[in-house]
């Protein structure tokens, strides 16, 4: 669903681009098609440190005993992602993995019952949850095809089988027991059969307009749960957590954080790409969210555009860098954006969707990164 952009907006885009025209001493035409959605951080730090990370590993024997419920009865160790502990009985099956391999910076949990009905569940849990922007980022239509950005959010309310803030205090006290590096509370939904059923309803309608099957599972009480999404922070600024980079994602990942909740307690949790944070390596002055905006928009100015841009957020994060001496936390501006697509340009398309794309501008020299290793 496209913003309705207010007027006020607008000229606010216009000014800071003619401030920024003035600056070059060359004349900038706004582009029809830009539009500001976001507002503006007005208080941010002057200058910020950069650090030199690490990949968090837990200690696997206390992960174990933390999270699984059960003595596991084995360990693959030959598994390309890292350890895998697990336990198993008929219809039911439990495992954690360490990654500490070719996946790093984390660990995964799960508990399932492995009936039909159970995993048709765990499908609904992804289809009928209206997600964030920065969730589609480099992802395929179908959710967006499928009405995801019509569905209502979740809210923080408490569900029957426990209050909302004791599902999370029972999370973060699992978290607290494996030296999780300090994170923040990105997401909290308490999903309910009714927001379920609201949210089927639009799912199954968008479906039918662009000639898709239904989703042929009906939700029932014992379905609800909660899903919370964190974010590591350092200095009181969120790591990106979304796909930033321009080319190819080399050996850095995307961080991820997320747990779900039903009434038979932790069913899933995954963190990936965590850093534990070393030592500073520099602290240096930023550029303002102005300046990155103009960066952001002198860019999109060289291109020809036919369908509209929407500006939805801009943020001050770190992101990871490489070089031959390790990895590092360092400060940019994620630029948030939706492009509306239309339906003839999607491959078998019906319908029109919404692109969305991260763009981070190094708040240090004001250049848009490209990739990983980019460390201007």
């Amino acid at each position: 669903m496209k913003c309705h952009i207010v007027s006020v907006l607008l000229l606010s885009l216009g000014a800071f681009l003619l401030c920024s025209s003035c600056k070059n001493n060359a004349p900038q035409e706004i582009p029809k098609t830009l539009h500001l959605a976001a507002e503006i951080p007005n208080e941010y730090a002057s200058e910020v440190a950069s650090y030199k990370v690490d990949y968090y590993i837990p200690d696997e024997q206390v992960t174990v005993g933390t999270w699984m419920h059960h003595e596991p009865q084995g360990c693959h160790e030959d598994y390309a992602q890292g350890p895998q502990y697990y336990y198993e009985t008929a219809g039911k099956r439990e495992y954690i993995n360490i990654y500490s391999d070719v996946l790093k910076g984390g660990f995964s949990y799960s508990s399932y019952e492995t009936s039909e009905d159970n995993l048709r569940s765990d499908a609904l849990l992804c289809s009928l949850r209206k997600r964030r922007p920065q969730e589609f980022v480099r992802m395929d239509y179908t959710p967006l095809i499928m009405g995801n950005e019509s569905m209502e959010p979740a809210s923080a309310e408490n569900l029957d089988f426990m209050t909302y803030e004791d599902a999370l205090r029972e999370l973060e006290s699992k978290l607290t027991a494996v030296n999780f590096p300090e994170y923040e509370l990105l997401s909290g939904e308490a999903h309910s059969l009714y927001l379920m059923n609201k949210n089927l309803e639009v799912y199954n309608q968008a479906a039918k307009a662009a000639g898709y099957e239904s989703f042929e599972y009906t939700p029932n009480i014992d379905d609800e749960y909660y899903y919370f999404a964190f974010r590591q922070v350092k200095d009181g600024i969120p790591f990106c957590n979304t796909i930033w980079q321009r080319q190819a994602i080399g050996e850095i990942g995307v961080q991820e954080i997320t747990a779900i909740m039903d009434r038979s307690g932790l069913i899933d949790f995954w963190a990936s790409d965590i850093c534990v944070i070393g030592d500073a390596v520099s602290k240096e002055s930023i550029i303002s969210p102005q300046e990155a905006l103009d960066v952001y928009v002198d860019e999109y100015s060289k291109a020809i555009h036919f369908t509209d841009t929407d500006i939805l957020d801009i943020e001050l994060n770190y992101v990871i860098n490489v070089d031959r001496d390790g990895m590092y936390a360092r400060p940019a501006w994620i630029i948030t954006t939706s492009t509306l697509i239309r339906a003839e340009d999607i491959d078998n398309g019906d319908v029109d969707v919404n692109e969305y794309a991260v763009t981070a501008v190094s708040a240090y020299s004001g250049v848009i990164l490209e990739r990983e290793t980019d460390m201007r």
